[in-house]
């Protein structure tokens, strides 16, 4: 079995092994997943924000109002980014630790997403192309937008609704 380790372990981004997400255990401070030797194995690092989802807007309308109009709402990440790299590891025996880290930045840059800090194991790791970056995402930086107006356009309403009430109740 190889172990995949770190020490960072993100709710937020996936890692997914032969099209399924790893099970990552807690053991001696890091999160570990195993998975069965074989020449080649493809790791998948995934982050999408909430915004990419198929039903963000009933997501985000539900909360919006439960949460009183936005007042207790929680608040979304500001930047509207996004990570998918493959990475390959091959290892040289069925017993090998490969350790990572995701340095997720706050907004879309150059910085490497998934670093391996193996250095004995460097030249068995393999990124696919130039994917292992933050990227922005359009999509969700536009539903963000949307977000924001609906938002304003609520809080427009609700003011001109109290003011009408009142305006109404004095006459």
């Amino acid at each position: 079995m190889i172990k995949i380790c770190t020490s960072n372990l993100n709710d937020e981004v996936l890692v997914y092994y032969k099209d399924a997400p790893l099970k990552f255990k807690k053991e001696n401070g890091d999160f570990v997943a195993e998975v069965d030797y074989s020449t080649e194995i493809e790791l998948t690092f995934v982050y999408m924000h909430e915004f990419r989802s198929k039903l963000w807007f009933l997501y985000m309308l539900f909360f919006y109002i439960i949460s009183v109009f936005g007042l207790f709402a929680k608040l979304y990440e500001k930047s509207c980014i996004q990570l998918n790299t493959k990475v390959v590891l091959k290892p040289n025996s069925s017993n090998e630790v490969y350790n990572f880290r995701i340095h997720k930045p706050k907004n879309a840059s150059s910085e490497i997403a998934v670093l391996f800090s193996n250095d004995d194991h460097s030249k068995n790791i393999f990124y696919d192309g130039d994917t292992n970056f933050f990227v922005e995402d359009p999509v969700a930086k536009k539903r963000k937008k949307l977000y924001n107006l609906f938002a304003a356009l609520s809080w427009i309403a609700i003011i001109i609704s109290v003011v009408v009430i009142v305006i109404v109740t004095l006459i």
